[in-house]
């Protein structure tokens, strides 16, 4: 699984959202009932930043999630409608995500991250093997003290040896993507990197800490 992650940062507006549970909820429920309603568009403006972007499933978010809801049968985008009106879901202060209580059933949402002023939904994506390797915990935790030595030039080939397969890859593009984890290495024709870029969003304080980089490194 690849699992799409919100983007925002602390300032001022941050206050207003650490305890807006109503408005976390309302995210979820617009993003359910546009599933649910083949409102794909909708489904996307309620998504976390990346994943308005392709997944590698196809060409646009709301290409990727009529692929991924072809499979699934009227009942369970039906189930997903109702029980995202009740999950429970922990806003605490300040923090700019929001947690969701396990939601059983195909489509799993991760929680909510703010960006750009309002809450927006994290879920998982079933991606294809062919496009990369589901990473585990503890794989993704061991990313950050690697990082610093991919260095802009490099190989993909080598980058890879480095991080290990990549969870994600697109024409151009390798990601390594778990949680609140995310790197990714932008890869010219030649199978060189020609810039890398983590996100930090999400990061704790001793996470980024072992980032010793600058976030965004070009050739």
């Amino acid at each position: 699984m690849v699992v799409l992650t919100g983007c925002g940062g602390a300032d001022r507006e941050t206050a207003r959202f650490q305890l807006d549970e109503a408005g976390a909820r309302s995210a979820l429920v617009r993003f359910a009932d546009g599933l649910a309603q083949g409102r794909f568009a909708d489904a996307c403006a309620n998504l976390s930043l990346r994943a308005t972007r392709p997944t590698g499933l196809a060409r646009s978010c709301a290409d990727d999630l009529r692929a991924m809801t072809a499979s699934l049968s009227r009942q369970d985008l039906l189930r997903l409608q109702k029980q995202v009106r009740s999950v429970k879901i922990t806003v605490r202060p300040h923090n700019i995500r929001a947690a969701v209580a396990p939601v059983p059933g195909p489509i799993a949402p991760r929680g909510l991250g703010r960006q750009a002023g309002r809450w927006r939904v994290d879920f998982e994506v079933p991606v294809r093997a062919a496009d990369g390797v589901e990473p585990t915990e503890q794989t993704a935790r061991a990313w950050p003290a690697k990082w610093c030595r991919v260095k802009p030039g490099m190989t993909s080939t080598a980058a890879q040896r480095v991080m290990g397969a990549p969870s994600l890859r697109l024409p151009g593009e390798l990601q390594w993507g778990f949680r609140e984890y995310g790197f990714t290495a932008f890869v010219n024709a030649r199978g060189r990197i020609v810039r890398l870029q983590a996100d930090t969003t999400d990061l704790s304080q001793g996470q980024r800490a072992a980032i010793s980089c600058a976030p965004m490194r070009r050739s």
